[in-house]
């Protein structure tokens, strides 16, 4: 890659502390390993390289060797990584002290065993870690934090304090902990001895720290340190797992007498790519001024195409990809906003025979609770009332009857004579009766019907689409997507002939198929716009540009706002020669807004 002045500047600023915006594409780690080099020509070996994934770590430690050679005194590190090493010398703590995700599961799923009103205990969990990881890291109260994970207050205490006093009663700590012992660690002897250590400290994308990694940042450069942080405020799309862009912009307050360089240079992408995305991310307000400059010559292409319907959408991205790689073309991402999006490409590529790649997970429409509970219904229709079956499909919709007149499958007169037996005030008894007999009588409407008129009397008239949409504002889902999921059943039944048992086989080829195509690792990329960040293709398709995916519909504050904007900034970025972008009209259930972010790019 060719030199630059503001790369120059960035190696031979040595001293002191020096902050450092970087557009995509600049060249900021091969600027970075090169600042490292020249620092141990210039006979400087206590360096520290910190970055934010053992990925990233790994992968400048391995560059670094391959052209510079193995050197003494460079520590190439993640932040929890040196916390861990910081608690282990200087506070006594082991491997063994650390909870193993194991642990941690096994202690949520057995707190939440008896929570019906969460149907994916997996993905809450996961919401749930996260959230108690972001409110712990930016020191947020446990009052004012706003959950990821569910709407209940209550429920999200119970299980924080529960986990706090499971640690403590264990005597374990977990990565947020390790971080906040850490921190608590840094006077005395363990800071003079770790100032001695790492005397120049080097942070890569800096846009993306939390709180308590800046306090543990700044104590050990102090205030007079040797630092350099280094990253690109326009691309902080990291706020739902904690990382502060204010964090970046304020360095300049805190380290007044700081350098700043900008590196405005993209070496990536053509000139309509680069004055597309400068266009865009120029409507954000809270961010530092930059230039940013395109080097390569081709002007490159952005065009855009809005669609009649999601699915017409779908059918001509995929007609695209077929023409390119009918061309002989083959570096082609499709990128989109959440992960669920992946499913429809996945499934066309599937049958156009297309060989494709995915950054995440594709997880089949099938591995869903709403599945499972037609299943349910299905099962005790076709007399399979085991107790089991049947306490899943009673309270989904949720009718709130007790565990404890479930114990004998479908037997009505059973369930009526239990529920007569609680411990109960008589009102909530005759409720429990009321919801016995609609549970009851919607399982006898079910098993009248053909399949598809069933799933469509379940949706529609035994209250499950009021379900859906109550279940998704008590997880902080989306509606909509859920609504979409079941559509979608309803139409692969249609095609599978209407029949349950040949509805069976089709799921079983369907994800079957999934399965084979994605486990390649060549093809064309799917991939969400938060995973290719730092990733590049010469043709890049972002799809559903559409209000409600571009910005996402839960953005709502200012700050979500421009934080949407930034990763649709981060998506536009990728592209090397050709973007394409891919919106529709309707849904079938009235007009679309286009994105507004199609009409930024051109202004």
């Amino acid at each position: 890659m060719q030199k630059n002045e503001a790369q120059e500047e960035v190696i031979n600023t040595i001293n002191g502390q020096i902050l450092v915006i970087a557009c995509p594409g600049s060249g900021k780690t091969t600027t970075l390993l090169r600042r490292i080099n020249h620092m141990v020509e210039s006979g400087i070996q206590n360096i520290l390289m910190i970055t934010f994934t053992a990925a990233a770590a790994g992968e400048m430690r391995t560059r670094y060797a391959a052209n510079y050679g193995n050197q003494e005194g460079i520590t190439f590190s993640t932040i929890h990584a040196l916390c861990f090493a910081i608690i282990r010398k200087f506070k006594g703590f082991a491997r063994d002290d650390l909870l193993t995700p194991a642990e941690t599961w096994s202690f949520f799923y057995d707190l939440l065993k008896n929570e019906t009103q969460i149907n994916d205990k997996q993905e809450f969990i996961s919401a749930l870690l996260n959230d108690i990881s972001v409110m712990k890291n930016n020191r947020i109260p446990e009052g004012n934090y706003k959950m990821n994970c569910c709407d209940d207050r209550g429920l999200f205490l119970k299980l924080y304090w529960g986990y706090e006093s499971f640690k403590k009663a264990n005597r374990k700590i977990d990565y947020d902990d390790m971080l906040d012992i850490a921190y608590s660690s840094l006077d005395g002897e363990c800071l003079s001895w770790l100032k001695e250590q790492y005397q120049y400290i080097q942070v890569d994308e800096y846009q993306d720290t939390n709180y308590i990694q800046r306090d543990i940042i700044y104590k050990l450069a102090g205030d007079n340190g040797n630092l350099a942080v280094v990253g690109d405020d326009d691309q902080s799309i990291y706020a739902f797992r904690g990382a502060r862009p204010e964090i970046m912009l304020g360095f300049q307050e805190h380290y007044p007498d700081c350098k700043i360089v900008r590196m405005g240079t993209n070496y990536r992408s053509c000139k309509e790519i680069i004055h597309a995305a400068d266009h865009l991310i120029s409507h954000n307000k809270t961010r530092f001024d930059k230039e940013f400059r395109a080097t390569r010559t081709g002007r490159g292409k952005v065009v855009s195409y809005i669609t009649r319907s999601r699915n017409t959408q779908n059918i001509l991205v995929v007609q695209k990809i077929k023409e390119l790689l009918h061309a002989g073309e083959k570096d082609i991402a499709i990128l989109y906003r959440t992960n669920r999006q992946s499913e429809a490409f996945a499934a066309l590529f599937v049958e156009e025979k297309i060989p494709f790649f995915c950054t995440e997970p594709i997880k089949s429409r099938y591995d869903h609770w709403m599945y499972r509970d037609i299943q349910a219904y299905r099962k005790i229709a076709e007399g399979n009332a085991k107790p089991y079956i049947v306490a899943q499909a009673a309270n989904h919709p949720q009718r709130w009857i007790s565990k404890e007149v479930l114990t004998n499958g479908l037997d009505l007169t059973y369930m009526l004579d239990r529920a007569n037996k609680l411990r109960i005030d008589e009102w909530k008894k005759e409720k429990q009766a009321d919801q016995i007999y609609e549970f009851y009588f919607a399982v006898r409407e079910f098993a009248k019907r053909d399949p598809a008129a069933a799933i469509d009397y379940l949706y529609n008239r035994a209250n499950y689409k009021k379900y859906i949409d109550d279940y998704a504002r008590y997880r902080n889902e989306d509606a909509d997507t859920l609504h979409e999921i079941w559509r979608q059943y309803t139409k692969d039944l249609i095609k599978a002939g209407n029949d349950w048992n040949k509805w069976d086989q089709y799921v079983r080829n369907y994800e079957k198929a999934l399965k084979d195509a994605s486990s390649v690792t060549d093809g064309v990329v799917l991939s969400t716009m938060h995973k290719s960040k730092g990733l590049e293709w010469k043709y890049v398709f972002i799809v559903d540009c559409v209000t409600g995916f571009a910005p996402f519909k839960r953005a709502e504050s200012p700050d979500e706002l421009e934080e949407e904007r930034r990763l649709f900034y981060v998506a536009v970025t990728r592209a090397k020669d050709y973007l394409s972008l891919f919106g529709y009209k309707s849904t079938g259930k009235g007009q679309i807004v286009p994105s507004p972010y199609l009409l930024e790019m051109k202004q």
